[in-house]
């Protein structure tokens, strides 16, 4: 028998962005529930705060010439959030591609239940829309092991009053 040695490569912990927002009278609607656009927005900061504990700021990348527009968005909705609510935002990268990026941000309710998910795919451009590869640093900041689907036309938890929050 000959003695290997075989080489593991180390690979850095995955990024998991985590985020506190409050849910202002600007984010919803004339009944008080939050506003659809709100998490669009939110969104975008949850990923802007991945991309910082990654180790580059938005800005950096951008004067950089590199760009990641989102060319598919998608969000399912589970329980409805209210004017003054707490929200917890986690980020996570789920893949990277050679030039494509899958992110996935689930939002949750006061009480800790998932109150939407969102996802998209964006690409790597130059500041021209011309192909770019995807940078090493944001590979290494991949989740290993994306969080559980959620089925689609899943049943939320019901709420404190019974109710199914408006899904169904």
């Amino acid at each position: 028998m000959t003695d290997r040695k075989v080489r593991v490569r180390e690979r850095a912990p995955p990024v998991i962005h985590r985020q506190t927002f409050k849910l202002g009278l600007d984010g919803v609607d004339a009944f008080g529930i939050i506003y659809f656009g709100q998490y669009q927005h939110w969104f975008q900061q949850a990923q802007e705060g991945l991309l910082e504990d990654a180790g580059h700021a938005l800005r950096e990348i951008l004067d950089g010439g590199l760009g990641f527009p989102i060319v598919h968005f998608e969000m399912d909705f589970f329980r409805p959030l209210r004017l003054s609510d707490t929200v917890e935002a986690e980020c996570r990268l789920l893949e990277a591609g050679k030039r494509s990026l899958r992110f996935c941000v689930r939002f949750f309710d006061p009480t800790g239940h998932l109150a939407a998910e969102a996802r998209s795919v964006q690409v790597a451009t130059g500041a021209d829309f011309s192909p770019r590869p995807v940078p090493d640093w944001l590979r290494a900041a991949v989740e290993v092991r994306p969080p559980e689907p959620v089925p689609v036309g899943a049943v939320p938890t019901p709420m404190p009053d019974g109710s199914r929050g408006g899904v169904g």
